[in-house]
C-alpha cells in the first residue's frame, strides 16, 4: 500500500476500465463458433460425455441462474469450448473460496479508483480474448475435459491452499515449487494436445513484454513505478526476474 501510494505511476496486465469491457470477449466468441454441415452451430454438449455435462449444467445455473429460459440455453450452449474453460476456473476457484474480487490485485484497483490513481495496462483484453481462445477445437475440447477432471477435485483444493499458505507466510522459495510443478504439468499437457502456443501466448510473450516494459520505464529518471502481475510472471524459471538479472539487474528487496 505504501509503495504503490508513493509511487507516479501503476502498470499492470489489464486496468480497471478494460476489465469492465466485454466486447473484445464477445466478439471472439462469435468468431470461434462452429458450424455443423446443415448449417447450424454446433452445441458443446454434444462433445461431452454424461458426467461433463452435469458440471456445464451447474457451471450454466451459476452463469445464467436458476431461472434462465429455453432461448437463453440453447444460444450459450454453442459456445466453443475456450469460454467454457474460462468459466469452469472462474467457478472453480470460486468453489474452493477464492473470490476474484478479494485478490490482492483487486484490492489495488479499487483503491486506484478511490484515489483517483491511473493504472496503465500493457495486455489489452483483445490480447487477453486471443489468448484464451487459441488453437483448434479439438485442442480447446481436450483442455475443457482436463479441467472438467479438477472441478471440485481435493487434489485442486489442496494446490491453491499450499499456494495460499506460503503467500500469506511470504515464503518464496514453496511458491515458485509449487508455481513451476504447476507450469511443468500445465505445458506437459498443452505440449501433448499440440497447444504450446498457448503456453507462449499466457506466460513467454507476457514475460517478453514486462521484460521490455521494465527495460522501458528504468530509463526514466527521477521517477518510481508500481507494478504488478502475476505471481507466476514474476517467479519462475525464465520470469520476469530472471530475464532482468540476466540483463544485469540487480534485485534487492527492502
Amino acid at each position: 500500500m505504501e509503495y504503490f501510494s508513493k509511487s507516479h505511476e501503476v502498470f499492470t496486465d489489464l486496468n480497471f476500465e478494460d476489465l469492465n469491457k466485454s466486447d473484445e470477449l464477445t466478439q471472439k466468441i462469435k468468431e470461434t463458433l462452429v458450424l455443423g454441415p446443415q448449417g447450424y452451430y454446433l452445441p458443446i454438449t454434444g462433445f461431452l460425455n454424461i458426467q461433463e455435462n452435469k458440471i456445464l449444467q451447474e457451471i450454466i445455473q451459476w452463469k445464467l441462474g436458476k431461472d434462465y429460459t429455453r432461448e437463453q440455453y440453447f444460444s450459450t450452449i454453442v459456445f466453443p469450448p475456450w469460454y467454457w474453460t474460462f468459466l469452469l476456473n472462474t467457478y472453480n476457484h470460486r468453489f474452493f473460496g477464492y473470490e476474484p474480487n478479494d485478490s490482492p490485485d483487486m484490492v489495488l484497483f479499487y483503491l486506484a479508483q478511490a484515489t483517483g490513481k491511473h493504472i496503465t495496462s500493457i495486455w489489452n483484453t483483445e490480447k487477453q480474448a486471443e489468448s484464451l481462445s487459441f488453437g483448434t477445437f479439438e485442442e480447446q475440447l481436450s483442455v475443457l475435459k482436463a479441467a472438467m477432471q479438477l472441478y471440485k477435485h481435493e487434489s485442486a483444493g489442496n494446490t491453491l491452499k499450499l499456494l495460499e499458505e506460503a503467500y500469506l507466510s511470504n515464503d518464496t522459495p514453496s511458491i515458485k515449487e509449487i508455481l513451476q510443478t504447476i507450469q511443468t504439468d500445465r505445458a506437459d499437457f498443452y505440449t501433448t494436445t499440440g497447444s504450446r502456443h498457448y503456453i507462449d501466448a499466457a506466460f513467454t510473450e507476457r514475460v517478453d513484454l514486462w521484460t521490455q516494459t521494465i527495460m522501458n520505464l528504468v530509463q526514466e529518471k527521477n521517477k518510481t513505478f508500481f507494478i504488478f502481475t502475476d505471481l507466476s510472471l514474476i517467479l519462475q524459471e525464465d520470469g520476469i526476474i530472471d530475464r532482468l538479472v540476466d540483463a544485469g539487474f540487480v534485485l534487492t528487496s527492502r
